[in-house]
């Protein structure tokens, strides 16, 4: 507080973005008293953008979204700064230095992993960044995959059964299909594996399993997950089992 009377001075030295507000000031006498306010903006750099989000990653690009910063810096945000790097990388290349919506489009190469950061800046400079955790990974995304096709027993005998099936069309953007068989009885509520691990769908055409067991029914139900079932009756005597297919992702 500086007194030159009647001149009065307030100093706050080394001010921060804290100090930044609505400032009173009361003069009072035995005559009462008076009041007066200013509002003072203390310029600072603006604060890290909040919900930075990557989505629609494709093998050659995804999009970049973010919100404003809950502190502009007491002036407003004139562009956004969007960063990435790889993680064999400790340098950062620029996407873009000039957006000024809280969107950008960044190209990929396939089968790269990207991490990502932007920072907001105004007249005063940049703020901190905003980096995601984890790097994404530039491929398209996968589907579930449609049914096995044209599922049939070709052969049955004592102590086997012999099942035959085409490949779905729809591979559901990944080539690289396994499979996964289970059975149980009819009246019975316990799936068993009737193999270890999953088996690859690696070869065009007919693909095959040839599994020990009883005789055999296949029941077709409704898509539960990954799940998918296939119907197939042939006239078999007892004792029945259900065969369940399911499609793995690899």
């Amino acid at each position: 507080m500086v007194h030159e009377f009647p001149r009065i001075e307030l100093q706050v030295k080394e001010a921060t973005r804290d100090d930044h507000g609505k400032y009173i000031i009361s003069a009072k006498n035995s005559s009462g008293h008076a009041q007066a306010f200013a509002l003072v903006n203390v310029l600072d750099r603006p604060g890290p953008c909040q919900n930075f989000k990557i989505s629609y990653v494709t093998k050659d690009s995804c999009m970049l979204t973010w919100e404003n910063p809950v502190d502009n810096g007491g002036s407003e945000i004139t562009n956004y700064i969007v960063e990435y790097r790889q993680p064999n990388q400790k340098g950062w290349s620029i996407i873009s230095s000039d957006v000024t919506k809280r969107l950008v489009k960044a190209n990929l190469i396939e089968n790269h992993e990207y991490f990502f950061r932007v920072c907001a800046e105004n007249k005063v400079g940049p703020g901190p960044v905003t980096e995601t955790k984890t790097p994404i990974l530039a491929i398209n995304p996968v589907d579930r995959p449609g049914p096995p096709e044209n599922l049939h027993i070709a052969e049955t005998g004592k102590t086997f059964v012999y099942l035959k099936w085409r490949r779905p069309d729809y591979d559901g953007g990944s080539p690289n299909l396994s499979y996964h068989v289970e059975r149980k009885l009819k009246d019975s509520d316990e799936w068993e594996r009737v193999h270890k691990g999953n088996f690859l769908a690696l070869l065009e055409g007919d693909q095959h399993l040839k599994s020990p067991g009883g005789e055999w029914v296949l029941i077709m139900c409704s898509e539960k997950d990954r799940l998918i079932w296939l119907t197939l009756w042939p006239s078999l005597s007892s004792p029945i089992l259900h065969v369940m297919i399911q499609e793995n992702i690899l």
